[in-house]
């Protein structure tokens, strides 16, 4: 029976042991040009830490209750009833 790859015939243990060659060569590669220049990437990574030291809390107040009335409708009965 002829290949779709041609008039070659190409058998399954031949596409395997080529498959596995090209995922060990893109391995490599991503490898390498990871470890070609780790300095950027700390940098980045210290450059956000202080960012985010040097920025303002947004989650920090005096109190979480401060800007809470104790009766919230203390007007309402001042006005309702004067006396």
């Amino acid at each position: 029976m002829p290949s779709r790859f041609g008039s070659l015939p190409i058998t399954r243990q031949q596409l395997l042991v080529g498959g596995v060659i090209l995922i060990a060569l893109i391995a490599a590669i991503v490898y390498w040009y990871s470890q070609k220049s780790p300095e950027s990437g700390k940098s980045a990574a210290e450059h956000a830490a202080e960012n985010i030291a040097e920025s303002e809390n947004p989650f920090e107040s005096d109190s979480a209750l401060a800007e809470v009335e104790a009766d919230p409708l203390a007007k309402t009965k001042a006005v309702l009833n004067p006396f």
